[in-house]
């Protein structure tokens, strides 16, 4: 069994109340309850918030809810130090059944249904610790210097696909949307991976994360005008 945890906390300053922004219909936080759902029973799907109204809202979707203390809820406030909070010593996380925890970022609600089938088919292998969500990358990375921009390729020769897997191997971007541990990993390190790590392949609209207007504008108009989600 899967656990899912779905961190929601309230104080945005670039967006406020960037959680409750309607994505055809809904508000954002509801999507990646929506995606969880794909992986978990309802009863195992847990979001956190510092918020009573954004839980009251989130307890309208069928799933458990969390209350955070704000002194785990601040802008200095990690991910990890939210989940060790949480979620040690949750009834849900020692139970003999929980197998994973699964942490998904609210700010990215895109996730596709070949994501979800992805997860599921990945932690049948035993051999595995945890999974993070990426994306494979061949970019042509620059650096600044003196206000000016270098590139970290030969202008005069500039690499071909084949060219780059030769010389750096096969490169991933994070997507930060979806993140899954072993309970036992996590209950040892605290962490939202760890151990033997394998990738869970994602489109790279998977890592646009919310953080601005013109980010949620974006967003808005994939929802519009992609069937991909669940």
């Amino acid at each position: 069994m899967i656990l899912v945890y779905i961190p929601i906390r309230s104080g945005s300053k670039g967006l406020p109340n960037k959680n409750l922004l309607s994505l055809a219909g809904y508000p954002l936080f509801y999507w990646s309850i929506r995606f969880a759902q794909l992986l978990t029973d309802s009863s195992h799907i847990i979001v956190s918030s510092d918020s009573p109204l954004y839980l009251q809202i989130a307890s309208s979707f069928n799933c458990s809810t969390l209350l955070r203390d704000k002194a785990n809820a601040t802008d200095t406030t990690s991910t990890e130090q939210s989940m060790v909070a949480d979620l040690l010593g949750h009834p849900l996380v020692n139970h003999a059944t929980t197998k994973w925890i699964c942490l998904l970022q609210a700010t990215s609600p895109f996730r596709t249904k070949d994501t979800a089938s992805s997860i599921l088919n990945l932690i049948q292998d035993s051999e595995i610790d945890s999974l993070v969500g990426v994306y494979e990358t061949y970019s042509f990375l620059w650096t600044s210097q003196d206000q000016h921009l270098l590139p970290t390729y030969d202008l005069r020769n500039r690499p071909r696909r084949q060219d780059i897997l030769a010389s750096t191997g096969r490169q991933y971007i994070e997507t930060g949307s979806v993140y899954l541990t072993r309970t036992s990993q996590f209950i040892n390190t605290g962490l939202r991976v760890s151990g033997s790590i394998i990738p869970v392949d994602q489109s790279p609209l998977e890592s646009i994360e919310i953080d601005s207007f013109r980010e949620y504008k974006l967003m808005q108009s994939i929802f519009h005008l992609c069937d991909l989600f669940p």
